[in-house]
C-alpha cells in the first residue's frame, strides 16, 4: 500500500452527508451510556464498505463495528489495519453543535502512519480538513502545515491553553494549572487543536478507544509532536485492537506543554 489518497473523496461525502441531516438526528443511547445516532450507522457502513473495496487486504475496526465484512475476522498478522470514526463527537453532533469530525486512521504493524480527519463546520466556512498520507506531510485545509507551527514552544505557562473532554475534571484536579482550558466536543479535534489553534499547545486524552487517536496521532506525529500516555510510555496499538477502553490517560502536543500537564494535572479517583 503507498496511499490512501482515494480514501478522500469517502471521508469528505460521509461528512457532507452528516451536515445535511444533522438538524435530523435524534439522541439514541448505546448500553454504555454514550450517545449514537442513524447517521453514525450510516456512515459506519458506507466508509466500511469503501475501504474493503479499495483495500481488500486490510483490517478495519470502527466503533459501531467490529468489522463490516461478513466473510472476514480480524486477522493480526494482517500488516494494514484502517481505523474508522464514523463521527467523533457524537454527543455535540446530536446536539447541534459544531464540534465533531469524520476520521480515518491507517496503522501499519501497529504504527499509526496516515490520517484524514474532515470536520465541516469546525474552523470557519469549509470547516477544517487535515490530511497526511502514508509517505507525506500534513496538510490542513490543502496548505502544507508550516515549519513555525512544529516548533513553537510556551515561554509562559499562562499563555498555555490546552484541549481536553468534558469529563476531565472526574479524572484530574487541575486548579493549579494557570492556563485556560478548552473543550471542542470531539477527542480527535483535541488532539490535533495545536496544529489548528494558535493558543492550544496541548492535549489530555482520559478514557478514549484506539478509533479516538488513529488518525490524530499520525497526524500529530508526522508534525513533530508528543503524543504518549500521561506515565511517559508510548502507545501500543496492537493492545487496543480488541476495541477495549484505553485505561492509561493520554497527553499530547508541544514538548513543554505536555510537561505542563504532567506537572499540573493531578490523578483523582483513579
Amino acid at each position: 500500500m503507498t496511499t490512501i489518497k482515494p480514501l478522500v473523496k469517502y471521508v469528505k461525502k460521509a461528512a457532507e452527508r452528516a451536515v445535511k441531516e444533522q438538524y435530523k438526528v435524534k439522541r439514541n443511547f448505546k448500553s454504555d451510556g454514550s450517545v449514537i445516532t442513524y447517521i453514525d450507522k450510516e456512515l459506519n457502513e458506507y466508509l466500511s464498505k469503501a475501504i474493503f473495496s479499495l483495500y481488500p487486504e486490510s483490517n478495519l475496526i470502527t466503533e459501531e463495528s467490529k468489522s463490516c465484512d461478513p466473510n472476514e475476522d480480524q486477522d493480526q498478522n494482517k500488516e494494514y489495519c484502517f481505523v474508522v470514526d464514523p463521527i467523533d463527537g457524537t454527543d455535540a453532533f446530536s446536539q447541534f453543535m459544531p464540534g465533531w469530525c469524520v476520521a480515518v486512521g491507517l496503522l501499519k504493524k501497529g504504527e499509526p502512519i496516515a490520517g484524514i480527519i474532515y470536520a465541516p463546520l469546525w474552523g470557519g466556512k469549509k470547516g477544517t480538513f487535515i490530511y497526511s498520507d502514508i509517505n507525506g506531510p500534513v496538510f490542513i485545509n490543502g496548505e502544507k502545515l508550516s515549519a513555525d507551527k512544529t516548533t513553537y514552544s510556551y515561554s509562559l505557562e499562562k499563555e498555555v491553553q490546552i484541549a481536553t473532554a468534558s469529563k476531565a475534571h472526574h479524572f484530574f484536579n487541575f486548579s493549579s494549572f494557570k492556563g485556560k482550558v478548552r473543550i471542542t466536543g470531539s477527542a480527535v479535534l483535541n488532539i490535533v487543536a495545536p496544529l489548528i489553534h494558535n493558543g492550544i499547545g496541548g492535549a489530555v486524552i482520559p478514557k478514549c478507544s484506539i478509533w479516538d487517536i488513529a488518525a490524530p496521532h499520525a497526524i500529530i506525529k508526522k508534525a513533530g509532536l508528543k503524543f504518549l500516555y500521561f506515565d511517559g510510555s508510548n502507545v501500543d496499538y496492537r493492545d487496543l485492537y480488541d476495541r477495549s477502553i484505553i485505561k492509561n490517560t493520554i497527553i499530547c502536543g508541544y514538548e513543554n506543554v505536555c510537561e505542563i500537564i504532567k506537572n499540573n494535572f493531578i490523578k483523582i479517583n483513579q
